[in-house]
């Protein structure tokens, strides 16, 4: 039974999608720019908008709860 336990479902499937587009970024641009030419606009607009967002973490009282949003400006912390 111990075979059948791996690591896949404690791996952010959002993290790792953005972690796989920056490595094929990285090593080989071309394909990068082939497969993001042969999306539509919209498919486009909205990886872009992917790659942008960030996973933060939702305090409530009883658990920790995490959501994917749009970073549109990094707040500052407050002094």
């Amino acid at each position: 039974m111990e075979t059948l336990i791996t690591k896949i479902k404690k791996i952010d499937e959002f993290d790792h999608f953005k972690t796989s587009i920056y490595e094929l970024k990285q090593n080989n641009q071309q394909r990068f720019m082939d497969v993001v030419s042969a999306l539509p606009a919209n498919k486009q607009n909205y990886l872009k908008e992917v790659m942008f967002s960030q996973r933060i973490v939702l305090n409530s009282e009883n658990s920790e709860r995490t959501a994917v949003r749009k970073i549109v400006k990094i707040k500052k912390p407050k002094k």
